[in-house]
């Protein structure tokens, strides 16, 4: 079966998406170039929930892209849990004052719902035109 365009757009921006993020996390943690005070104490406030949130959004992304490469009906079911899981972790963030106001935080989360929302109704489409297994 051939893959539409829209497809192959998902996965290449899905792809490098979970590889810059993967990288850029990596590379604040190791501590590879000075930080300003602000990254300083953002990074002492990650836990083991925020790491937690880390490995499964990345592992839903990952999981969404695969199974929309593949042409599954389940890639729905993986990028929907993905925008849950990013409304949980948002909200666990302005619960512990991690994040307040209006800002890039906010602006963020924002992009991101609207992008996998995207995703999501492009799935649907092509489930409605019989495209997915």
């Amino acid at each position: 079966m051939k893959r539409p365009v829209g497809v192959w757009i998902i996965f290449l921006y899905s792809l490098l998406s979970a590889i810059f993020t993967t990288g850029s996390f990596l590379l604040v943690l190791s501590g590879s170039f000075s930080h300003s005070p602000e990254v300083k104490r953002l990074m002492s406030a990650i836990g083991p929930l925020d790491y937690f949130m880390f490995l499964l959004s990345i592992s839903m992304f990952i999981g969404g892209m695969v199974s929309l490469f593949r042409m599954k009906k389940s890639s729905f079911m993986w990028y929907a849990a993905l925008a849950g899981a990013n409304v949980l972790s948002f909200l666990s963030m302005c619960l512990t004052g991690r994040i307040t106001g209006i800002g890039m935080g906010v602006f963020s989360v924002i992009a991101g719902l609207v992008i996998v929302g995207s995703i999501l109704l492009y799935i649907r489409r092509l489930d409605s035109r019989k495209l997915l297994s």
